[in-house]
């Protein structure tokens, strides 16, 4: 009898372990200073600003997850990065944020898996978290398989256009915000690259694109050689602000840095989303 008892407690005991350890499905778990939690209900979804995960627990409490990009990577939530990446966990008297101008305090999130297609996401993070007077830590926290849902108001980044008349086909296109201005790539099987920057406040006009140095500047790399636009220029068609995008077309001659040689680069239109 005794023995039975024993063999009991020792499966109440790993099935109390399996539940920490092993992935939830479909819900977000974590420790908040060391208590387990996990939600009842979970939502996930992308969008023009980034990747929004939002967690509701059985006693009203909540966390709420936001990355300000929408690719796998770690990013940090540390205030010094100055971005909008960050993990807020809300109880029924504080609101605890891991983004602060006041300190240092912060953390990180990692996205492991994103396939939009199957509409599924999934990654780890952790932080320390500050209210007004008090912090709270977060380990072990991980989402598994999160439906995913795409709020995308651009489905697919756009570039049709041509380098010394052969037709280029980037593999891959982004765009971000680096100081004052916008960057956009345009990359094609990791050895061909157009990159073009323009202010971030850019109005629809036509401005004259130039070197590396310039407000607007443009650059067309083939493996170790770099060409410089010399002269051209690049058309806004539309900047929409509320959803950060970007429309027109652009082209200019580039010259190799530290030659002669030119590269003629032509785009009849791109948009892109930036962030």
């Amino acid at each position: 009898m005794k023995i039975g008892f024993h063999v009991f407690l020792l499966l109440l005991v790993i099935a109390s372990c399996k539940t920490k350890d092993e992935p939830v499905m479909d819900k977000i778990s974590f420790s908040a200073d060391n208590e387990f939690k996990s939600t009842s209900n979970s939502i996930a979804t992308f969008d023009n600003r980034g990747i929004n995960i939002i967690g509701t627990l059985k006693n009203g409490n909540s966390i709420s997850i936001h990355v300000n990009a929408y690719d796998i990577g770690t990013y940090s939530t540390q205030p010094q990065s100055f971005n909008f990446t960050n993990i807020i966990y809300q109880d029924s008297d504080n609101s605890f944020v891991s983004f602060s101008n006041n300190s240092f305090i912060g953390g990180y999130i990692e996205i492991n898996q994103m396939d939009t297609v199957a509409g599924l996401l999934s990654g780890t993070f952790e932080g320390i978290l500050s209210s007004n007077e008090s912090t709270i830590q977060i380990t072990e926290g991980r989402f598994t398989d999160l439906a995913l849902t795409n709020n995308f108001l651009l489905l697919k980044s756009e570039f049709v256009g041509s380098v010394n008349g052969t037709k280029f086909s980037p593999s891959r296109i982004s765009a971000s915000i680096v100081d004052e201005s916008i960057v956009i790539n345009f990359l094609e099987e990791a050895r061909e690259l157009i990159e073009i920057t323009v202010p971030i406040d850019i109005v629809e006009g036509e401005f004259p694109l130039d070197g590396l140095e310039a407000e607007y500047s443009g650059s067309y790399s083939f493996l170790a050689d770099d060409y410089l636009a010399s002269k051209g220029s690049i058309i806004i068609n539309n900047h929409d602000l509320d959803n950060q995008i970007l429309y027109g077309s652009f082209n200019f001659t580039g010259t190799l840095l530290g030659g002669k040689e030119t590269s003629d680069v032509i785009c009849s239109h791109f948009a892109v989303s930036y962030f």
